[in-house]
């Protein structure tokens, strides 16, 4: 097999160019392959809200419908969102769920207690026994009180 120059002047500038639309092709289509996206939201795993309500905003990224708590949320022309919900007194979840235009879900789950100006009540299964299990006691221990009392 001979080498000749045109040849081989034709195969590199015939991959030099697909090299050029591949890269094209990925820049120009990365978003869509990427998927819907949260870029930058104001919640935090796991954090105590100390006021009610609370306004939730961020910005997206290849997204097309936003659903907070399962609720339609009008996105802004620059990709952001505002949101004012009320969280109940104790543990909560906020579900952000969001689409894009071919139809790729994503969900995220947020987890916020709300301590409220009330903490009077449990809001765990472990505090509501441990606060039964000081009601007994104190209780038991004022029978005694009563008892000894009427002796």
């Amino acid at each position: 097999m001979e080498h000749n120059p045109r040849k081989l002047v034709g195969m590199i500038i015939g991959f030099v160019l697909f090299a050029f639309i591949i890269i094209f092709g990925f820049n120009r289509f990365s978003r869509y392959l990427g998927g819907p996206q949260i870029i930058s939201i104001n919640l935090e795993e796991y954090s105590v809200i100390q006021e009610n309500p609370i306004v939730i905003t961020g910005s997206l990224a290849n997204t097309s419908v936003l659903t907070i708590n399962g609720v339609n949320t009008s996105i802004n022309d620059d990709l952001s969102f505002r949101k004012i919900i009320v969280i109940p007194t104790g543990n909560s979840i906020i579900e952000i769920g969001i689409n894009d235009t071919f139809n790729n879900y994503r969900q995220y789950q947020y987890y916020v207690n709300y301590g409220g100006e009330d903490r009077d009540f449990p809001s765990t299964r472990v505090e509501a026994v441990n606060k039964q299990i000081k009601a007994e006691a104190e209780e038991a221990l004022q029978n005694e009180k009563e008892q000894a009392l009427r002796e």
